[in-house]
């Protein structure tokens, strides 16, 4: 019985490291917060970049 539970258990680890190891490696999501996401100046409600520019850094940096 002993061997089952630490067979389990063994599974049981190795997923939940696989599975935190996959959402570490997730790209971040762009949410609207009324910052640039890119250099936190103000822009219009609805909007995450100030202009082209910055989109396209911050899509460079974040594999996007």
């Amino acid at each position: 019985m002993a061997d089952e539970v630490d067979t389990t258990s063994d599974r049981i680890e190795t997923e939940t490291r696989r599975r935190i190891e996959a959402i570490q490696h997730e790209a971040p999501i762009a949410i609207p917060t009324g910052h640039c996401l890119e250099c936190d100046e103000p822009v219009p409600s609805g909007h995450r970049w100030c202009g082209p520019e910055c989109r396209d850094m911050w899509c460079a940096r974040n594999d996007q």
